[in-house]
């Protein structure tokens, strides 16, 4: 549109079409022809393109509600498979094109809620002992047991000693009346 005005503007300040054709780098056959069509009256180029339907429609476009439909009906199959179906229906379109589309139209899709189970607290959890030799300020060697607690994807261990591996930790509630603290066995409570 602009350049139909300028072509305009050139010939009507008295410009002949081959000066005109010079000075704006276009064909002189092109310079004729716009002299011979009305005068250029509006500004819009998208809106006068729509209107003299100049140009052509986007290859995206023909195939974007073909590949929604696809994607409604089978939404967990790869994204190859629709270009497959698209391709059998005879749409040309290259891998690009339609992979741009295709990312296009998934991000409009309502994704599906994915809830991932999870046990309560504790209930997914590793229960180790083990045994390491120490030595003393004294220079004694002395074996201590102990317990290691890990829950689930956690990165912190919970290390406590034990008198031996067939005994848990049971905790500050599991003192005697003396204050002596007491261990959690298989059989029972024992000092």
């Amino acid at each position: 549109m602009i350049d139909r005005h300028k072509i305009q503007t050139l010939l009507s300040a008295g410009h002949t079409t081959q000066e005109v054709a010079r000075l704006l780098g276009i064909s002189q056959r092109t310079a004729q022809r716009v002299a011979n069509e009305s005068s250029v009256e509006k500004w819009d180029d998208a809106a006068e393109r729509r209107r003299r339907r100049i140009g052509r429609r986007s290859k995206a476009a023909c195939v974007q509600a073909r590949l929604r439909e696809l994607m409604l009906a089978d939404p967990e199959a790869p994204p190859l498979e629709h270009l497959r179906v698209l391709r059998s229906e005879g749409v040309k379109l290259g891998d690009s094109t339609f992979y741009r589309v295709h990312a296009l139209e998934k991000e409009i899709l309502p994704a599906q809620l994915t809830v991932r189970f999870e046990g309560v607290a504790g209930e997914f959890a590793q229960f180790d002992f083990g045994e390491v030799d120490v030595r003393l300020d004294e220079g004694r060697m002395r074996r201590i047991h102990f317990a290691a607690y890990r829950l689930k994807y956690s990165r912190w261990v919970w290390v406590v000693p034990v008198q031996h591996q067939l005994v848990e930790w049971s905790g500050a509630s599991a003192r005697d009346q003396a204050g002596r603290r007491r261990w959690r066995t298989s059989s029972g409570l024992s000092s």
